[in-house]
């Protein structure tokens, strides 16, 4: 989809580097993790971006820098075409409640010593959204929005199942009438058969209240259920990035690939035809990647200029990018056939 105007969120060159402590004598030897090395990404408005990798390849800390939640150590996030990098944190807070938070855990991420009430109400007391007469009121409202009953609000968060913990933790993101909300991988703690509900829930209340999502999340099916586009991260970098349907159609990067071959398809006969990709070696350490292409060590058809030279993500069709040298050629047949059904409407 292309649009006429600014997308509600563009990153360009995002890098989070930690310093960590030196080794040898005064604190010397210290070392680099480069967490996020050069990342770019755009969301238009009303539309969900699916960030997708392995653990530990920095999406979640992209979705917290991005937030201003980590410290930027270079780059730009432009939120509604404000650079949110050159704000302090007196100008940023009035902007926070624009940009909001689901996270991963839903019993870590509430206070155990607050009721539900006390919860969902700060959003709206610190930015004062509501006359105090009327928040009481405006959680109840929220509460029912995200399917918990009224009398829920006088209880803690561990008489609560997961899934209801996380709607309250969807609750108190919606406090603060946000435009913009990252959900940091919100069903992966869950059981399966409450995965399905979150989502749909997820995606009526996008619909109602026209917000734009980061998902976050290691599950390709579960990506490819929610997002209208989908990037691709390993070791920090975007390897590639298309519409959901282009991505999974027909992948272009190696390590998508590879990615894709290993969700399971539900038809026997499809799935027995299908060849898995399996990546030898273990992912490098942000301390210390690999010269050249970062993914050229697992690579099944890496070659002599991958070691060497570092490919750009290039386009290589209508929306669809690579980081790859021989990406744009016909796709090896790795997975035979799109996996999942998304819970969207078809286009």
């Amino acid at each position: 989809m292309t649009s006429t105007t600014a997308p509600l969120l563009a990153v360009d060159d995002l890098r989070v580097h930690f310093q960590l402590p030196g080794t040898g004598w005064f604190g010397s030897g210290k070392q680099t993790v480069k967490a996020v090395d050069g990342l770019s990404i755009q969301i238009e408005r009303g539309q969900t971006l699916g960030l997708v990798g392995e653990s530990g390849c920095g999406k979640s800390t992209t979705g917290r820098a991005i937030l201003r939640l980590a410290p930027i150590t270079g780059g730009t996030v432009r939120l509604n075409s404000r650079d949110l990098t050159t704000l302090s944190a007196a100008e940023l807070r009035p902007i926070r409640r624009q940009m909001q938070i689901v996270f991963q855990d839903p019993f870590a991420s509430l206070n155990p010593r607050h009721t539900v009430e006390q919860i969902v109400t700060e959003p709206i007391w610190v930015h004062n959204l509501r006359p105090e007469r009327e928040r009481v009121a405006r959680v109840r409202e929220l509460l029912t929005l995200v399917g918990l009953p009224g009398s829920a609000m006088g209880r803690f968060p561990h008489e609560f199942s997961g899934g209801q913990r996380q709607r309250i933790g969807i609750a108190r993101a919606l406090a603060a009438e946000p435009d913009f909300i990252v959900l940091d991988e919100p069903v992966s703690a869950l059981d399966v058969s409450i995965q399905s509900q979150i989502l749909r829930l997820l995606l009526d209340l996008q619909v109602q209240f026209g917000l734009t999502y980061l998902f976050i999340a290691h599950d390709l099916a579960v990506v490819g259920q929610m997002s209208d586009q989908v990037a691709v991260m390993y070791l920090g970098r975007i390897v590639e990035t298309a519409t959901r349907e282009a991505l999974y159609q027909a992948p272009q990067h190696p390590y998508t690939q590879a990615l894709l071959s290993a969700v399971p398809y539900p038809d026997p006969e499809i799935e027995a035809k299908r060849r898995r990709v399996i990546l030898t070696g273990e992912v490098p350490s942000p301390v210390n990647p690999p010269s050249g292409c970062h993914f050229h060590t697992r690579c099944p058809i890496a070659a002599d200029r991958c070691r060497v030279e570092a490919p750009s993500l290039r386009t290589i069709g209508p929306g669809h990018q690579a980081s790859c040298h021989f990406a744009g050629g016909p796709p090896p047949e790795l997975q035979g056939a799109k996996p999942g059904t998304s819970l969207r409407a078809s286009p």
